[in-house]
C-alpha cells in the first residue's frame, strides 16, 4: 500500500522537486506568462523596427520624388537652353550667310571697279598716245607756220619800202 502511494504522488517531470499539480501548473503560467511577455517585447521591438523602416522609406521616397522634379526641371531647362542654342545657331547662320553675300557682292563690285579702272588707264594711255600725237603735229603745224610768217614777213618786207 505503501508502494501505491509514492507511485500516485511521483514529481512532475519538469521539476525534480516534489510538489502539488497546483504548483506546476502556477508554474507553467509563470513560464508562459513570462515567454508571452516576451514576445510582446520582441514584437513591439519588431513592430518599432518596422516602423523605423517605414519612416525611412518614405523619407527615401519623398527624397526620390524631390529628386524626380530637381531631374524634371533640369531636362526642361536643358531643353529649353538647346532649343535656344538651335536658335542662335540659326541665327548665326542667317548672318553668316548675309556677310558671305555681302562680301560676294563687294568681290564683283572691286571687280567691276578694278575691271573699269583697267579699261580707264587703256582709256587715259591712249589718250595720252594721242595728246603726244598731237603735241607732236602742233609743233610741225607751229614750225611750219614760223617759216610761213617768216617767209610772209621777209615778203613784206621786201615789197615794203619806205
Amino acid at each position: 500500500f505503501f508502494f501505491f502511494f509514492l507511485m500516485i504522488r511521483r514529481p512532475p517531470r519538469s521539476t525534480l522537486d516534489r510538489s502539488s499539480a497546483a504548483s506546476d501548473v502556477y508554474k507553467r503560467q509563470e513560464y508562459m506568462g513570462a515567454k508571452a511577455e516576451e514576445r510582446a517585447i520582441r514584437a513591439e521591438a519588431e513592430s518599432l523596427r518596422l516602423q523605423n523602416e517605414c519612416n525611412t522609406l518614405r523619407d527615401l521616397l519623398g527624397n526620390y520624388r524631390s529628386d524626380i522634379e530637381i531631374q524634371k526641371k533640369l531636362r526642361e531647362e536643358q531643353i529649353v537652353r538647346k532649343y535656344e542654342l538651335e536658335q542662335e545657331k540659326k541665327r548665326l547662320e542667317r548672318e553668316a550667310l548675309s556677310k558671305d553675300i555681302e562680301a560676294r557682292t563687294a568681290k564683283r563690285e572691286l571687280e567691276m571697279v578694278q575691271g573699269s579702272k583697267g579699261r580707264l588707264l587703256d582709256e587715259r594711255y591712249q589718250l595720252n598716245q594721242e595728246l603726244e600725237a598731237l603735241k607732236e603735229h602742233a609743233e610741225v603745224l607751229e614750225s611750219q607756220n614760223s617759216n610761213v610768217v617768216v617767209r610772209v614777213s621777209s615778203s613784206c618786207t621786201e615789197s615794203w619800202t619806205p
